[in-house]
C-alpha cells in the first residue's frame, strides 16, 4: 500500500500509458487557439508549446520552419526548466511493488484482450 509520501510527479509518469515514451520536446498547436484541449498536459509540462493562427490543413513547411526556429530560440530555458522539474528521487520499496502490480496489472489485462 503506497503511502501520501510516496506520490510524487516521477510515481505519476511513471504510471501513464506513455510511461515508455520520451515527453515531447515541442508541442505545436494550430488554428490559433490558444489552449491545449487536454492533450498531453503531463507530457507537455515541460516543452516547449508552439501556437500557431492556421488551421491544420493549411500548416506548411514555412510553419514549421518558423516553430522550430522558435522552439531553438527558446530551447536554452526550456532545459534550464526541464532541469530544475526534473528530478529523480530514490524508489521506495513500496512504490517499486506498486509499480511491479501495476506492470503486472496491464499485462493480464493485455493477456484478456488477446483471448
Amino acid at each position: 500500500m503506497l503511502q501520501e509520501d510516496d506520490i510524487s510527479e516521477s510515481l505519476i509518469s511513471k504510471c501513464l500509458d506513455s510511461r515508455l515514451s520520451r515527453d515531447p520536446d515541442m508541442l505545436i498547436r494550430t488554428s490559433g487557439e490558444n489552449r491545449l484541449s487536454d492533450f498531453l498536459l503531463w507530457q507537455c509540462s515541460s516543452c516547449y508549446i508552439h501556437f500557431d493562427s492556421v488551421l491544420w490543413p493549411e500548416f506548411g513547411y514555412w510553419n514549421l520552419c518558423s516553430a522550430i526556429l522558435a522552439f531553438q530560440r527558446n530551447h536554452r530555458k526550456i532545459q534550464q526548466a526541464k532541469r530544475i522539474f526534473t528530478s529523480e528521487s530514490k524508489m521506495s520499496e513500496r512504490v517499486f511493488q506498486f509499480l511491479s502490480w501495476v506492470e503486472s496489472e496491464r499485462q493480464s489485462a493485455l493477456e484478456l484482450m488477446v483471448q
